[in-house]
């Protein structure tokens, strides 16, 4: 109270500072009305003998504003680049989203290398964190919508989907040879994840398919020790469909078998009155020799990677609508990736791509004087 007991120079202090306090301004205004709301009723009024409320006389004296709030659309989005590492809610505290193009956005638990989320819309809410707020004391958000149906990304352990964790660190990673995290890799406008499963070493880009709405995730599998597991897509159980598609049908009919080899769609339907309400299918291009897909109990589509001396190159397309129009569409689509020859490289994606700010900044330095130092 050294600078002023009213109202207005307490606001004055909070907003450009006074003596040794500095300048709150990861306070918005209204907060700094709050805080001296605050002061005034829980200290000033019952210790201050001499406190008087505030007289319409003393608020029409303020001096008015000089200048207008900025429009929301004035502001500028900070560019964090094309992956942004941060806690997600107050569930997951280490993971690593990344922008995927067409406002999509894929976020990974580092401490599992399953996925945190996956949304369209945007990126991170991450108004109320420290990249917005001096003292952001707010946890980062998904910036937009879940997809529904494509919440699942998951790797099995110890031969399950669903291992035990009761003998897990309660927020560390999982134990290494389940899974080891060795970092991400920039290429130009895409980035690659290297990790291992169960001792496999694998390379993973997630992408925006091209002119479509699914998402594509490159992985390069090196030799596989034991079949691995991967749950790519889940809806809810119950009497809804589920089954396989082939690339090449002309109806959305699926066949109800309970696995099927890799070149076929798995496909999972939520059916409303008789008509397809939801569904979430995934594809592979690629090597897909011995991949099989299967639907557990829990409704997941479980893609199933024998065990194999070779390394092998493949993609896993993912999609998610709500009519058969869009069901026949990924099916185009993957007829579409059947007359592509070629499939990325990932490891050749390790070394970086084109220099991201190419101009050379040329400096020259010079010895200070002895008795200056």
């Amino acid at each position: 109270m050294k600078f002023g007991t009213d109202p207005f120079s307490m606001f004055r202090t909070l907003t450009d500072g006074n003596g040794l306090m500095g300048p709150q301004t990861w306070m918005t205004p209204r907060e700094r009305y709050d805080v001296i709301h605050f002061i005034r009723d829980q200290f000033m009024k019952p210790l201050h003998p001499g406190f008087k409320p505030l007289a319409p006389e003393y608020l029409a004296g303020l001096p008015k504003a000089e200048a207008a709030a900025p429009e929301a659309g004035d502001q500028k989005q900070r560019d964090f680049g094309l992956p942004l590492a941060s806690q997600l809610g107050h569930d997951i505290p280490s993971v690593l989203s990344v922008r995927l193009g067409g406002e999509q956005t894929i976020s990974y638990n580092l401490h599992s290398m399953d996925q945190a989320g996956v949304w369209r819309g945007g990126f991170l809410d991450l108004k109320q964190t420290q990249h917005f707020r001096e003292r952001g004391e707010g946890v980062a958000l998904p910036g937009g919508e879940l997809i529904p149906g494509l919440q699942t990304w998951r790797w099995a352990h110890a031969n399950k989907l669903d291992y035990p964790t009761g003998k897990l660190l309660p927020r560390g990673p999982i134990p290494a040879k389940w899974m080891e995290y060795r970092g991400h890799y920039l290429h130009d406008d895409s980035m690659v994840l290297s990790y291992t499963i169960n001792g496999t070493e694998i390379l993973e880009s997630p992408s925006k398919a091209c002119g479509f709405g699914a998402i594509v995730h490159t992985l390069q599998i090196g030799p596989v020790k034991k079949p691995l597991q991967l749950a790519v897509a889940q809806l809810p159980s119950g009497s809804n469909k589920k089954g396989f598609l082939s690339p090449d049908a002309a109806t959305a009919q699926l066949d109800a078998i309970a696995s099927s080899p890799a070149d076929r769609i798995v496909v999972l339907e939520i059916n409303k009155n008789g008509q397809l309400g939801q569904f979430a299918a995934a594809a592979i291009h690629g090597q897909a020799q011995g991949l099989t897909w299967s639907i557990d109990d829990k409704n997941r589509a479980v893609l199933t990677i024998p065990a194999g001396n070779e390394p092998r190159r493949f993609q896993v397309v993912r999609y998610s609508g709500k009519s058969e129009a869009e069901l026949l569409s990924i099916a185009g689509y993957v007829r579409l990736l059947k007359l592509k020859s070629t499939m990325p490289d990932l490891a050749k994606r390790l070394a970086g791509g084109k220099p991201r700010w190419p101009r050379m900044a040329t400096t020259k330095g010079a010895l200070g004087q002895a008795d200056a130092a």
